[in-house]
């Protein structure tokens, strides 16, 4: 639960920085047509996107450090201990980060979507 609580930290404050870093593209987006819902789903997608990716780099750095114990383990030690990666635990847990990038990204995503797009382009 702490893993999930940090990571989701993390997510909202780089989407947190990225909503003031793209204040001026949202404004631009606004002003063409996009309503507040648009915004909203954008930076969701890109959560779930960001998520899905993470857990990608994190299943293969987990797969290569298990094989790579497993060998050290046969080869040094006599220790024939496998590691075994079922498919409900990989689908659940790809459940888990998709709600992860959901909810984690929703905050700066509704703080997005309050941009008007007169303030945005005047800022910049």
């Amino acid at each position: 639960i702490a893993l999930i609580a940090i990571s989701g930290f993390m997510i909202v404050t780089v989407y947190i920085f990225s909503v003031k870093e793209r204040t001026y593209e949202i404004g631009v987006r606004r002003a063409l047509g996009a309503s507040g819902f648009d915004i909203v789903f954008q930076f969701v997608i890109e959560g779930i996107i960001t998520s899905l990716v993470a857990f990608g780099v994190v299943l293969f750095i987990c797969t290569v450090a298990c094989n790579l114990t497993t060998a050290i383990l046969v080869s040094k030690f006599y220790i024939d201990l496998r590691f075994v990666f079922s498919w409900k635990l990989i689908l659940s847990t790809i459940g888990l980060t998709v709600l992860q990038g959901i909810l984690f990204s929703m905050t700066p995503a509704l703080i997005a979507s309050k941009i008007r797009p007169t303030e945005a382009i005047r800022w910049d």
